[in-house]
């Protein structure tokens, strides 16, 4: 074999064993992370693109969830629609809806809308509860006045979790 046949069978090796390492690169990252956008006009949180990590389910206090939403959303949302929120409460936080006042701890953080009661055709006495966030629930709200999200429907099951969102902008 000349001298050029060998150097052109190791290249072709070599092409071989990189387009290998950034195929199975790729279908590691597909599988684990997906593209989150949001395309509402109104949108509940800052940002609009997100990175979902499908295979971190232990979301922080403050961080962000990716979820399958239940019949709860229904008729605005269908069951099974995935919805991207803040977690504001988790296991053992006290969580307070009273007079249309959001309480997280104690502290005011939020209001119902009246706009979005108004939409379900319901009052905000309606949504009047108190209580401790249960073990495996988390309490999810936007950052926007217009999210529709637990002060609504009450907190998450965590298995409804698809993963931790990273904001991209």
């Amino acid at each position: 074999m000349t001298t050029r046949k060998k150097s052109m069978k190791k290249l072709l090796l070599q092409m071989a064993a990189v387009a290998a390492v950034f195929w199975f690169a790729w279908g590691y990252l597909a599988h684990r992370y997906t593209l989150g956008i949001d395309v509402q006009q109104k949108q509940c949180l800052e940002y609009r693109f997100y990175i979902i990590d499908k295979q971190d389910k232990q979301i922080p206090r403050n961080g962000y969830v990716a979820f399958r939403q239940d019949e709860r959303a229904e008729p605005w949302f269908d069951a099974g629609t995935m919805f991207i929120k803040q977690v504001r409460a988790k296991e053992g936080d006290e969580v307070m809806v009273r007079g249309g006042q959001v309480y997280l701890a104690g502290k005011q953080v939020d209001v119902l809308q009246q706009r979005i009661l108004s939409k379900m055709g319901r009052s905000s006495e309606e949504f009047n509860r108190r209580g401790i966030v249960a073990s495996g629930d988390l309490w999810v709200m936007g950052t926007t006045p217009d999210s529709f999200d637990s002060r609504y429907w009450g907190p998450i099951d965590q298995s409804m979790v698809i993963g931790q969102v990273y904001p991209v902008f």
